[in-house]
């Protein structure tokens, strides 16, 4: 469904990964997180190499620019971190 090489494993969400990551017709599952070296982050990017090119796997924080924008759209709060979220084909969360 798509290049590999288009998208990292692992996607820090930023400006230029908001097309590919909320307007395709495969699956995300995004990670919100403000918390950098955690074991739970470990695993999510294991999880994204072996699933790769299958659903894209995005890590979002929720207090600033546009994570926090994300994080808003998603009803996902500071408070509720760690939260994972899958968006289906369609835009459905």
């Amino acid at each position: 469904w798509m290049e590999k090489a288009t998208l990292p494993v692992l996607v820090e969400f930023a400006a230029e990964f908001i097309e590919p990551v909320l307007k395709r017709s495969s699956p995300s599952i995004i990670l919100f997180t403000n918390e950098v070296d955690t074991a739970f982050r470990s695993v999510f990017k294991e999880a994204a190499e072996a699933l790769y090119g299958e659903i894209v796997f995005v890590v979002s924080g929720t207090k600033t620019g546009i994570q926090k924008r994300l994080a808003e759209f998603s009803l996902v709060t500071d408070e509720m971190t760690p939260s994972i979220l899958i968006l289906q084909p369609g835009g459905q969360m």
